[in-house]
């Protein structure tokens, strides 16, 4: 199968699912299209699965999304009208289960990315709850390089996701980023944000030792206290 669902014994309340395409980048054709909404219909439908775990098999590639050889060409003959096979029809009308955007799980997922998430791929990834990548994977959308707008799971929860720039710097260029940058480009606190923060505890500090209250004007009181404790958390 291109897309295997396994209940490992040691674990026998999470499924690993994996796509078995690793010579195709697990690329996503119809069968693999097929088998992966199947694995997550049985996912759903089994009250003993309790977490799901998706990886790709392989080193090199998590998923690079819809296999431009088969399914892209698939779709296009279907859309001008002409006949297909009937299993790359049922492939095509599971896109939307196959990749989480159709289809509710309602068991939590984990992404084991271990390589390259693209397209599609990245899609599935956002899907997930919890996402864990190797330093080398990396991320992209890259339908903009053949001047199409990405229309899955990412333009929502993307978004959603990580701050709106950088959101849309993914889904208006075929810029990448890697897992290893990912962790460099949480938010930090600026200088000024710091100095103000320290400036604050500072004037509280001296307030207690004087015996007066920094919010005895009425203007600051906690809210105040939480801006600038959150200023240092970001």
């Amino acid at each position: 199968m291109a897309a295997r669902l396994e209940l490992p014994a040691d674990h026998p309340h999470v499924a690993v699912v994996t796509i078995d395409r690793p010579a195709q980048a697990n690329a996503l054709d119809p069968p693999t299209l097929r088998d992966l909404a199947a694995a997550w219909r049985a996912v759903a439908a089994d009250p003993e699965i309790r977490c799901a775990v998706l990886t790709g098999a392989g080193e090199r590639s998590f998923c690079a999304g819809m296999d431009m050889k088969t399914t892209i060409p698939a779709a296009q003959r279907f859309a001008r009208g002409e006949r297909i096979e009937p299993e790359v029809f049922e492939g095509l009308r599971s896109v939307a289960t196959a990749l989480l955007a159709g289809f509710d799980l309602a068991t939590p997922l984990v992404c084991a990315v271990n390589g390259h998430a693209r397209a599609g791929g990245f899609d599935l990834m956002l899907a997930a709850e919890i996402r864990y990548a190797v330093p080398e994977a990396t991320f992209a959308l890259e339908e903009v390089a053949l001047g199409l707008y990405p229309t899955g799971n990412a333009t929502v929860l993307l978004p959603r996701q990580i701050p709106w720039v950088h959101a849309h710097e993914l889904l208006l260029t075929v810029a990448g980023v890697c897992a290893r940058s990912c962790t460099s480009r949480s938010p930090r606190p600026t200088s000024a944000r710091r100095r103000s923060a320290r400036r604050s505890v500072a004037a509280r500090t001296r307030a207690r030792r004087s015996g007066r209250s920094s919010r005895s004007d009425g203007r600051c009181g906690r809210g105040g206290d939480l801006v600038h404790r959150g200023s240092r958390i970001d």
